[in-house]
């Protein structure tokens, strides 16, 4: 486990631990870049979701947002790791799991969840995004 990291891998489910874990790996990605990749992720979702039907493209709007609002507050934040942790989350909703996000077989779920343990590490529980499933 990484060191570090351990408390807010304990918060993170056990199966997307693993996936979340190699994301805090990555080089440091600048706050303006991020946000850049989190609007073209958000742009490609508004464009395919009027065709798939199982895609919660207000959902991803949701968590798009609170990705900027964390990546804003990672930005003066005293807490260490913040940015870190931040860039992995936002990494996580752009980059895994298309699949799934596509076939509604976790949809945002997993997105959601990873975002709310971020929000409590960097404590603001106050952001934590609710978790709603569609059926």
């Amino acid at each position: 486990m990484n060191r570090p990291y351990a408390e807010l891998l304990y918060d993170v489910p056990v199966e997307y631990r693993e996936r979340f874990s190699l994301l805090l790996n990555d080089a440091y990605v600048p706050m303006k870049q991020l946000t850049e990749e989190i609007e073209k992720y958000l742009t490609t979702v508004r464009s395919v979701g009027p065709y798939v039907a199982l895609i919660d493209v207000d959902e991803a709007e949701r968590i798009g947002k609170r990705c900027v609002s964390l990546l804003q507050l990672a930005s003066t934040s005293a807490l260490p790791h913040a940015h870190t942790i931040t860039q992995a989350a936002i990494r996580y909703f752009i980059t895994e799991d298309d699949d799934d996000e596509v076939t509604g077989v976790l949809g945002f779920d997993d997105d959601v969840q990873i975002i709310n343990a971020v929000c409590r590490a960097l404590q603001r529980p106050d952001l934590v995004l609710p978790l709603t499933r569609r059926m």
